[in-house]
């Protein structure tokens, strides 16, 4: 039934005139290599691994990053567009809403990688204006030596337990992305009231992922929500932070990949993001503890498939994320709840 669906959905975007695989465009003379930049997300060590293969799979290509967290990322892309262009080629973020918005103002290329065909279709653009590259999965962290005897938490609700109180971290919102995209589905799922909840349990909210782990390590905290991908690099270093995956499921946050409009290089942009969906390219991002874009594909150590989180995960539709979230309406809730 999948594989039928895509064949349509397939068919419908050629005779759209979608671009699927490599766009018409020069990809650098016959002397000087292309170069294309990637402004993305991922951490520096997946980039800098990532970059041998780009090398070597695209010798013709220049492939050059900017890499922050991706409201950093985002922030620099809109103010170089608002200058009148950037050198931006592919954006690779964690920002649902940073790609459904650049989709309405008309500023990404459409284009349906040959990979997508087998992502599951809830969370890429049907459209062909984004691809899925990586799915990144919010957990509970835990740290038995801050806990104290205390009972583990089972999900995200039980976050508000009274005996958890003062002893609850996460992410700020308004600096990372990852925390962005779970305040607005965890909301979504539980309500503010559980927010509310958590405000006045004394929730401490600070930094990005990083320093929640941090935080957890130092028995600052005792719980976390953060990525799963940080837990497992750490618990690799000897990390005695646990992860629990939460009863309501991971918040899945997809981690999107598309070419922008203005690109001044279309054909090299389009391999290099066909490079990032490769095989060994896939295989870097879940080894650092992502999924990779097939749902059926080797999972991160430690974690189930994500063919079989979908159904028991809170995810972002990618229907919902063209419904478009009110970005500056959810962090004025956000700055309501918390002050």
């Amino acid at each position: 039934m999948k594989t039928r669906y895509w064949l349509v959905v397939a068919s419908a975007l050629a005779a759209c005139r979608v671009e699927l695989g490599a766009p018409r465009g020069r990809s650098g003379g016959d002397d000087e290599p292309a170069e294309v930049w990637v402004y993305t997300s991922m951490y520096r060590e997946v980039v800098t691994a990532l970059e041998p293969i780009l090398a070597r799979e695209l010798p013709r290509v220049r492939v050059r990053f900017f890499q922050a967290g991706s409201e950093k990322v985002r922030s620099r892309l809109e103010a170089e567009l608002a200058a009148g262009s950037s050198r931006c080629d592919v954006l690779a973020i964690s920002d649902p809403g940073a790609y459904a918005t650049l989709k309405e103002r008309g500023e990404l290329l459409v284009r349906v990688p040959p990979a997508a065909l087998s992502s599951p279709r809830s969370l890429l653009d049907l459209d062909g204006a984004y691809s899925l590259a990586r799915v990144s999965m919010m957990v509970i962290g835990w740290s038995p030596r801050a806990a104290r005897g205390t009972r583990p938490p089972a999900g995200f609700e039980d976050l508000a337990r009274s005996d958890l109180a003062g002893r609850i971290t996460m992410g700020d919102p308004l600096s990372s992305g990852t925390a962005f995209s779970s305040v607005a589905l965890l909301a979504d799922r539980l309500g503010w009231g559980w927010f509310d909840r958590l405000k006045r349990s004394r929730l401490t909210v600070s930094g990005g992922n990083a320093a929640v782990l941090t935080r957890l390590e130092t028995r600052e905290a005792a719980a976390g929500i953060l990525l799963y991908e940080n837990l497992v690099v750490a618990r690799r270093k000897g990390s005695p932070v646990e992860a629990i995956f939460p009863i309501e499921g991971p918040v899945l946050i997809p981690g999107h990949i598309a070419i922008l409009k203005g690109t001044r290089s279309p054909l090299a942009a389009a391999q290099v993001e066909d490079a990032l969906l490769g095989r060994e390219a896939q295989a870097v991002l879940v080894k650092s503890g992502q999924h990779g874009a097939d749902p059926t594909a080797e999972p991160p150590e430690g974690a189930p498939r994500l063919d079989q989180l979908l159904d028991r995960s809170i995810h972002w539709q990618s229907a919902r994320a063209e419904a478009s979230i009110d970005d500056a309406g959810l962090r004025e809730r956000w700055a309501r709840v918390m002050r």
